[in-house]
């Protein structure tokens, strides 16, 4: 048979290659399955993303009524039910009782310093779950478009890192959902524990209960002619009370749950993207050693060097991948392959900054929302800790439990946000490593472009860059605290 010669642009320059055109290249393609309408990559590669998880937080607070999905539901009237009657009074009255806890902070606890700080604390920690629950609700449009994105660009091309995040994920939601049933159990288990004398003389003279040893978790303000601790009272209020419970446990947990999946998730997509930034300027091989071209780097596919020398489409078809896959050669073959390579992995990336950007823009304007309740539940943390040696073994658990609460949300936010700078970070790495300088003069000021946008901070700012949401930020904040505490320990005011 008759032997043709070819030359291959590569990133590291053109080479030649000899590639018999007879039956058996024709058996190979075929029994390899890696036709130009059907390219099977390597065992691993070009995996579909687990799409259904992106809306599984959003589904509790939709079933609670705390949320309303858009079109949830097939019928229209369903829909509208949910979110005009349903949604509606479910608020209505998860406001109606944090109105009542704020009344009885400031009628009844306020004749007790420390009590009066517990209290105002747990009120304003409801103020903060609940005001990041309202604007989840009025940008829901917002919160979908961002879910759908990456339900549409969210692609698998190495599965061992894939795995490797959805680990992280799996292990950082199991922390955050333990941790939430810690702290709401705390509250329960408070009311049936024995009661010490303090809690005795609070529930006697503080809240004028006839029955002091029956303690609700949380404490209501009731019309005088109502003694909240009567049995028929006391029943009917520890269970709305515990409703009240779980529902701000839902909200904790899966507000958590956002603050988790979106940053590790969008890493793992610049990990597998660093990988292809580092193949930049060399030629590409398969596992078998055979020159490979890619055609798409978020997948991982790729066509070999037999396809595209000989391989030609025979039918057209109106599918949309196979036209895809189709522009894809074609485009091989017209531009030298360096340079549809870097535009690729360009193209991959701003891709994912989009995502990115919406993310940050999205967290940032609920942060501003957030950040005035949180940073007095800061100080409040803070300072009931200097009167924990007044206070019995219990109330100073309850208070670490808030203290560490505090701390470890404002962690997670900082965490976040180094999430979003280490992926960048990795794009940076990757085109360091990478073999840029065999690529051609036209390639190289693609990849300084590149670099410059790569090298750029994603912090999240809050108050218009007041506050830098940065591990040094958060290491200022706590020992500003503490230097608080000690000041007023020095001065003899606590």
């Amino acid at each position: 048979m008759p032997m043709e010669m070819s030359k291959v642009r590569s990133c590291g320059g053109s080479r030649t290659s000899k590639i018999p055109s007879d039956a058996a290249t024709a058996a190979r393609l075929i029994s390899n399955q890696r036709s130009l309408i059907n390219i099977l990559p390597l065992p691993g590669w070009n995996m579909d993303y687990n799409k259904a998880r992106r809306y599984v937080f959003l589904l509790p607070l939709h079933v609670i009524g705390l949320i309303s999905i858009p079109n949830f539901y097939e019928h229209g009237w369903k829909n509208k039910l949910h979110r005009l009657v349903y949604r509606n009074f479910m608020w209505v009255g998860i406001i109606f009782g944090v109105l009542l806890q704020f009344a009885s902070t400031f009628i009844y606890s306020i004749h007790d310093l420390s009590e009066f700080l517990q209290r105002l604390l747990e009120c304003l920690s409801d103020i903060t779950i609940l005001s990041t629950i309202f604007y989840y609700n009025v940008l829901m449009k917002e919160v979908i478009e961002l879910l759908d994105l990456q339900e549409k660009e969210f692609k698998v091309s190495n599965i061992k890192i894939h795995k490797k995040y959805i680990l992280q994920e799996q292990k950082f939601l199991a922390i955050a959902f333990l941790f939430s049933i810690c702290v709401s159990t705390s509250f329960l288990i408070e009311t049936i524990l024995p009661k010490s004398e303090r809690t005795l003389w609070l529930m006697t003279s503080l809240y004028h209960r006839k029955h002091p040893d029956r303690v609700l978790p949380f404490n209501m303000w009731t019309p005088s002619f109502i003694d909240a601790s009567d049995m028929e009272y006391f029943v009917i209020l520890y269970l709305l009370e515990v409703c009240l419970l779980v529902y701000f446990t839902a909200g904790v947990f899966e507000m958590a749950v956002m603050h988790i999946i979106f940053p590790i998730s969008l890493k793992g997509q610049y990990t597998m993207l660093g990988e292809f930034v580092e193949l930049m300027g060399v030629e590409h091989r398969d596992s078998v050693g055979d020159l490979i071209f890619y055609s798409d780097v978020a997948t991982g596919e790729y066509l070999t060097e037999t396809q595209m020398l000989h391989f030609v489409m025979k039918h057209k078809t109106d599918q949309p991948k196979a036209q895809i896959k189709q522009q894809r050669a074609t485009a091989l073959k017209k531009i030298p392959y360096s340079s549809f390579y870097t535009r690729q992995i360009v193209t991959r990336y701003r891709t994912l900054n989009q995502i990115m950007n919406k993310y940050t823009s999205l967290q940032e304007t609920m942060y501003n929302v957030a950040i005035v309740p949180f940073l007095v539940i800061w100080v409040l943390s803070f300072y009931q800790m200097a009167y924990m040696k007044h206070l019995p073994m219990f109330n100073c658990i309850k208070i670490v439990c808030e203290f560490l609460c505090v701390v470890l949300g404002a962690f997670n936010f900082i965490y976040q946000t180094d999430y979003l700078n280490d992926s960048h970070e990795i794009i940076a790495r990757a085109i360091y490593q990478s073999h840029w300088y065999n690529c051609t003069p036209q390639v190289r000021k693609i990849i300084c472009m590149f670099l410059r946008s790569a090298q750029q901070p994603k912090n999240i700012s809050l108050l218009g860059g007041v506050i830098m949401l940065t591990r040094q930020q958060f290491l200022k904040l706590i020992n500003g605290a503490f230097s608080f505490l000690n000041f007023m320990k020095m001065t003899g005011r606590v």
